[in-house]
C-alpha cells in the first residue's frame, strides 16, 4: 500500500484545506437551517404577503383580480422588468412575483392565460395565493355558466363578504424536507473546492518527471499503482460525502436520515461526489505546478455555483443563464434536489425526471474519465 499510504501522506499534509471549506459548508448549513426555522411557522397559514404584480393584461378581470387579493395582501402594480424583480425576490424584498399574461380572461374554456407566480425557493405562499386566485376565478367562471357577463360577474364579486383560506399542516407535508434541502444544494461548493484543490495538488505532485521516473522502475506493479491511488480517490470522496451528510443530519435535528425520499438523496449526492472526483482526475492530469491547482479550482468552483443553481435558486436564475448550465452537472444535481424538495411521494413522471438527472452526472462523469484519460495518453505519446 506504498502508493496508497503516499496519497493519504499528501492529504494529511493539506489537511487545513478540507477543514477550511467544511467550515465554510457547516457556518452556510447553520444558517441555512435558521432562515428555514423562522419560516417555518408562518409557512401554511393565512398571512398577508408582499406581492409584485406585472398586469400585462390590464383588463377588467385583472384589475378585479388585484382589488380582490388587496383585501388579503399588500399588492404592488410594478413594470415589467423582470430581472429587478428576480433580485428584489432574492433578497426578500418582496414575497412573491405574481405575472398576468395578455391572454388572461379572454379564453372561456379558462385554460389559457393561466397566471405565473414566483417565489423564494422551498417557500409554500404560492400555494396559498394559488388557492385564493382560483377560488376567485372560479366564482366568475360559475357566474358566467349561469349566463352573466363577466362586468356583472365581477361586481357579484365586490359584494360577496371575504372568504379565509388556510392550509393544515400535517406528517405528510413538505415542510419536513424544507429544512434540509437549501442545505443539501449547499454541497457542490463543500465538495468541489475541497476533492478538487486537494486532488489535484496529489496528482500534479505524482506528476512531477522525477516522481515518474522513480514509481516507472519500482517494484509496484503499473496496474497495483492505479488501484491504490482509486482507493485514496474513493476514500477521501467517500470520507467526506458522509461528513457532509453527518451535518445535515445534525443541523436538522435528526430529519434528514428518517426522510422518506432519503434513498434519493443518498443517491443524487453521491453521484455528485463521485462527478466531483472526476472533475479532480481532470484537474490535477491538466496542471503541471501544484501551485496552478488553487488558482484553477477557486474560480473554477465559484462560477460552476453561480450559474447551476448553488448561491442562486435556478428559479431565480434567467434562461439564458440556464442554458448554459444545462451541459453542466452541478446543474442536474441542483434541479434534481429541488424536484426533491417539492415532493414527499415521488409521482411515477417524476421519478424518471430524478433519475434522468442522476444519470446526466453520471454521464458527463464517464465523459470527464474518458478525456483525462486520453490526455493522459496524448501526454505519454509526446514524451
Amino acid at each position: 500500500m506504498t502508493i496508497f499510504n503516499g496519497y493519504m501522506k499528501i492529504v494529511r499534509s493539506n489537511i487545513n484545506i478540507i477543514i477550511m471549506y467544511f467550515m465554510i459548508f457547516t457556518m452556510i448549513s447553520v444558517l441555512t437551517a435558521q432562515g428555514t426555522k423562522s419560516r417555518e411557522e408562518k409557512q401554511y397559514t393565512a398571512n398577508s404577503l408582499d406581492i409584485a404584480v406585472v398586469d400585462r393584461a390590464e383588463n377588467d378581470l385583472s384589475k378585479a383580480l388585484l382589488e380582490y387579493l388587496g383585501q388579503f395582501h399588500h399588492v404592488t402594480v410594478e413594470e415589467d422588468r423582470m430581472e429587478e424583480l428576480q433580485e428584489r425576490l432574492y433578497y426578500y424584498n418582496i414575497d412573491i412575483v405574481l405575472q398576468i399574461p395578455k391572454e388572461f380572461g379572454t379564453d372561456r374554456d379558462w385554460k389559457k392565460g393561466k397566471v405565473k407566480i414566483t417565489e423564494v425557493p422551498g417557500d409554500s405562499t404560492a400555494m396559498y395565493l394559488q388557492q385564493q386566485i382560483n377560488g376567485m376565478l372560479q366564482q366568475v367562471q360559475q357566474y358566467e355558466a349561469a349566463g352573466y357577463s363577466q362586468a356583472e360577474a365581477i361586481e357579484k364579486l365586490h359584494g360577496q363578504k371575504q372568504s379565509e383560506i388556510s392550509i393544515l399542516k400535517d406528517s405528510e407535508s413538505n415542510a419536513n424536507v424544507k429544512s434540509y434541502t437549501p442545505m443539501l444544494r449547499m454541497i457542490p461548493y463543500f465538495y468541489i473546492p475541497a476533492l478538487c484543490s486537494i486532488l489535484g495538488l496529489i496528482l500534479a505532485v505524482f506528476q512531477r518527471k522525477d516522481m515518474k521516473q522513480r514509481m516507472s522502475i519500482s517494484s509496484i506493479s503499473l496496474w497495483r499503482q492505479n488501484v491504490e491511488a482509486l482507493m485514496a480517490f474513493l476514500v477521501l470522496g467517500v470520507g467526506l460525502w458522509l461528513l457532509s451528510l453527518g451535518v445535515i443530519q445534525c443541523i436538522s435535528k435528526g430529519s434528514f436520515f428518517h426522510a422518506q425520499l432519503l434513498p434519493y438523496y443518498l443517491a443524487n449526492t453521491f453521484v455528485m461526489m463521485l462527478v466531483t472526483l472526476s472533475l479532480a482526475f481532470f484537474i490535477g492530469i491538466l496542471v503541471k505546478k501544484a501551485v496552478q491547482v488553487n488558482m484553477i479550482v477557486t474560480p473554477f468552483s465559484l462560477g460552476l455555483c453561480f450559474i447551476c443553481g448553488v448561491f442562486v435558486p435556478l428559479s431565480l436564475l434567467g434562461e439564458q443563464v440556464k442554458r448554459v448550465a444545462q451541459f453542466l452537472p452541478v446543474y442536474w444535481y441542483s434541479k434534481t434536489n429541488d424536484l426533491l424538495g417539492d415532493y414527499q411521494i415521488l409521482p411515477a413522471n417524476i421519478q424518471e425526471k430524478v433519475w434522468q438527472g442522476i444519470g446526466i452526472q453520471l454521464v458527463f462523469m464517464a465523459a470527464m474519465i474518458g478525456v483525462t484519460l486520453m490526455l493522459t495518453k496524448m501526454r505519454q505519446q509526446e514524451r
